[in-house]
């Protein structure tokens, strides 16, 4: 059978020999370049990760910083009043803004240095609106959570904060108090849990040693302190809280978790999700 020649394809072998180098070239060149694409990849990935990283930890550790919104309605945390100066620092005294009072977000203050802290409080200079008065206060005793009034979320007695925390997650929180799931058994173990917008609160007595738990799904580390603080009306009971809490920091300096040992055993924590949790050990009864 007659097979073509590449002279018969109009091919000398010189031209044979030239295409043979050219195909092991465009060969290697391709494999040269795919090896480069692929490294490429590989470090745009380690480099998006890297960034994303980085992105996580400013928005899980960055607690010194609020997101607060212009408009927002925000509540002052400090039991002495909150100074509302003419300019950050050492501005004059406009007015002394009382505990509870709500005051309205106008601006973060441009080129203010962020990251004051003041009684292990940290914070950033803002400006407000109180009672017709503009000005620039503190912002790590402001806060948008409310702020326990009545006196069913106030320590009563002895009562510690069991009871005072929960009725005011209720209050303040819980539409329908009534759908909280209720959990017991004959061996002397309840259980009542139930789920909100702003997070979920669960309490438990087994043998009337009584562990409660509140999760909120956003939020500062001391502003939920405060709120704590808050609840104690007799300022003896509030020095004694002041003068039996730890605070613990991060590698990174921030505060990440909070303990104190007065009525019961509390514990605030700063979780890595971003979530706060709070935790109550006590032998008092509370309502379950």
């Amino acid at each position: 059978m007659w097979s073509p020649h590449y002279s018969d394809l109009g091919f000398n072998e010189y031209s044979i020999n030239e295409y043979e180098f050219y195909l092991t070239t465009s060969q290697a060149g391709l494999q040269s370049q795919l090896e480069l694409v692929i490294d490429i990849v590989h470090k745009t990935k380690t480099i998006m990760r890297n960034i994303l990283v980085i992105f996580i930890i400013l928005l899980f550790f960055n607690t010194s910083k609020a997101d607060f919104i212009e408009g927002q309605a925000l509540f002052v945390t400090a039991h002495s009043g909150l100074k509302l100066r003419s300019a950050p620092i050492v501005g004059k005294t406009i007015e002394v803004i009382p505990f509870g009072s709500e005051v309205t977000f106008i601006s973060h203050k441009e080129g203010e240095p962020k990251g004051h802290e003041i009684d292990w409080v940290k914070g950033n200079w803002i400006e407000v609106e109180y009672d017709g008065l503009e000005g620039f206060v503190f912002d790590g005793f402001l806060t948008s959570l409310p702020i326990p009034m009545h006196d069913f979320e106030l320590n009563q007695i002895d009562m510690g904060l069991l009871y005072p925390l929960e009725s005011w997650i209720l209050y303040h929180f819980v539409l329908n108090p009534s759908e909280m799931d209720t959990l017991t058994s004959n061996n002397g173990y309840a259980k009542v849990s139930i789920d909100f917008d702003q997070g979920s609160w669960s309490k438990q007595n087994k043998k009337n040693v009584f562990k409660a738990e509140l999760i909120l799904n956003h939020g500062r580390i001391m502003d939920v302190y405060h709120i704590l603080l808050a609840m104690y009306e007799d300022p003896a009971k509030k020095a004694i809280f002041e003068n039996k809490t730890i605070f613990i920091k991060n590698n990174d300096g921030e505060i990440d978790n909070i303990k104190i040992a007065s009525d019961e055993l509390i514990t605030i924590r700063k979780l890595t999700d971003g979530k706060l949790r709070v935790r109550i050990l006590t032998s008092e009864r509370g309502c379950i």
